[in-house]
């Protein structure tokens, strides 16, 4: 029975590491385009007048409920 060369096995692990790693790579680079094209979809349908508008009015909802009082300080201050 022949015994195999260390060295021969050492090379091919690192070969099966290398193969690994780049399939890793491969598919990670893959994920990122996948979550980048999403994103750009996303932004195309991105309504920014109606982003705002629904700021507005939570914000006016919330001036509603919790005045602020230094608003009637700072026009009685002088």
């Amino acid at each position: 029975m022949q015994q195999d060369d260390p060295l021969l096995t050492i090379k091919e692990v690192e070969t099966e590491f290398g193969e690994l790693a780049d399939n890793l790579a491969r598919h990670m680079v893959q994920m990122i385009a996948n979550r980048l094209e999403a994103a750009v979809r996303a932004a195309e349908d991105f309504d920014i007048e109606k982003y705002r508008a629904g700021i507005m009015e939570v914000f006016a909802e919330h001036r509603q409920k919790h005045p602020r009082p230094e608003a009637e300080t700072k026009s009685g201050a002088g």
